[in-house]
């Protein structure tokens, strides 16, 4: 079972992938800003999105290479169906 520490963490990785995965045609103003943030923090796999993936439990290079495959859908996710 995790750690309430990493259920957050894991949460933290959950909201950027679904922000990340708004589709353009809905996503206007500050909307707009966090997805785009999001998806470059993920694509970039950067210090702190490595950091982030590991405290959630997961490997960080499985994460950023199923997002840039299309194979993590944010909604999905987030609606417990998984990818």
């Amino acid at each position: 079972m995790a750690s309430s520490e990493q259920v957050f963490w894991q949460n933290v990785l959950l909201m950027a992938v679904h922000d990340a995965t708004i589709p353009a045609d809905q996503a206007t103003g500050e909307g707009r800003r966090n997805r785009d943030a999001a998806d470059s923090w993920i694509r970039g796999a950067g210090r702190d999105f490595k950091r982030v993936c590991s405290w959630a439990g997961f490997a960080p290079e499985f994460i950023h290479d199923a997002y840039v495959a299309g194979r993590i859908d944010g909604v999905a996710l987030r609606n417990g169906r998984g990818a």
